[in-house]
């Protein structure tokens, strides 16, 4: 099952059924769910924080630059794989001509 799927079906089924009682009909661990839970909400601030940086120096830097602005920036540092993956799936890569 796609993760974000199954953490938006949860999250919809949690006011009628508990949780537990949810992630034993789908047959997935507790842990698991809540794994998947917290990773989409860190995807969530990385992604903002490039789309962000991207804007700001108006899709002139790659991958490599904008990763070494967020390891500047902020507090987390992020692999720049991640990055890189990010600005591929929302287009974001270096729009020089």
């Amino acid at each position: 099952m796609v993760p974000t799927v199954v953490v938006d079906l949860v999250d919809q089924l949690k006011v009628k059924y508990s949780i537990k009682l949810i992630l034993e009909v789908l047959n997935i661990p507790k842990s698991t769910y809540y794994r998947w839970k917290n990773k989409t909400h860190k995807n969530d601030t990385v992604t903002q924080k490039v789309i962000e940086l991207c804007k700001a120096n108006h899709y002139t830097y790659g991958y490599r630059k904008i990763t070494a602005l967020i390891n500047q920036c902020y507090t987390s540092p992020i692999n720049h794989k991640r990055v890189q993956r990010m600005m591929q799936k929302h287009h974001l890569n270096c729009r020089v001509t």
